[in-house]
């Protein structure tokens, strides 16, 4: 507000803002501050979603495939989980991950099995003979959120399993209560596809070849390929 950044600029203060929305950012905008993006977020919207519709025709046939393949999937609370599958779980997730470090999502919790993520949720895909092929977790995001923490997969799953997942969790999420679920945060998305259009600036390049490097350590690219997927109206600028 202008009596804010009066009260800053009296004390030799700058202002920021950090993970804005865009109704935010244009709030901010008009007081007087500058506006930079800093990637995408993928958030679907559980009471709007659906597989109908061109640009939804890739993830409904991945459902349709894995549906063909005999598995199931179900959708619960950590807390509602035994303990004999949350350990089965945690001995999976460790198995599917192989020898590669693990480089998480922007808001992952890097934990399982603990007795305080009870409001967590996971989603299990199950073969035909009731065995677990593949898994997410997600961790509580306010009161009506969840953000994606874990994706695992058996090299034996049927491809497709993961949007499978998603879909069926956007889906039955509503009967959990959940009404956004976050799926990943896609940091310098601008850079990344800016750097492939014709015409890209020198400063643009050299940002892409810096943050590709990065990618090595921390998913940048990475992540921008998991959310682009994703629906255009369910994705979110921050």
């Amino acid at each position: 507000t202008p009596l804010y950044s009066s009260a800053a600029s009296d004390v030799y203060k700058r202002q920021g803002v950090l993970s804005a929305s865009e109704t935010g950012a244009e709030a901010y905008v008009k007081a007087g501050l500058r506006a930079r993006p800093l990637g995408d977020e993928a958030v679907l919207d559980t009471d709007t979603f659906t597989l109908e519709g061109r640009a939804m025709r890739p993830v409904k046939r991945a459902v349709a495939r894995v549906r063909e393949a005999g598995c199931t999937i179900t959708v619960q609370r950590h807390s509602q989980l035994d303990a004999t599958t949350m350990q089965q779980i945690v001995e999976l997730s460790e198995q599917w991950r192989g020898d590669e470090v693990d480089r998480g999502f922007s808001m992952a919790l890097n934990r399982l099995a603990d007795r305080t993520d009870g409001r967590s949720v996971a989603v299990l895909v199950r073969d035909a003979s009731g065995q677990i092929v593949a898994l997410q977790s997600f961790v509580p995001w306010g009161t009506r959120g969840l953000s994606l923490d874990l994706m695992r997969r058996s090299p034996e799953a049927p491809n497709g399993v993961n949007e499978a997942m998603v879909a069926t969790l956007a889906e039955e999420g509503g009967d959990l209560g959940v009404r956004e679920v976050s799926l990943n945060f896609a940091m310098f998305r601008s850079v990344f596809t800016g750097a492939d259009k014709v015409g890209a600036g020198v400063g643009v390049r050299l940002a892409d070849r810096v943050l590709t490097w990065g990618n090595r350590f921390w998913q940048l690219e990475s992540c921008l390929l998991y959310t682009s997927p994703s629906p255009r109206d369910a994705t979110l600028s921050r």
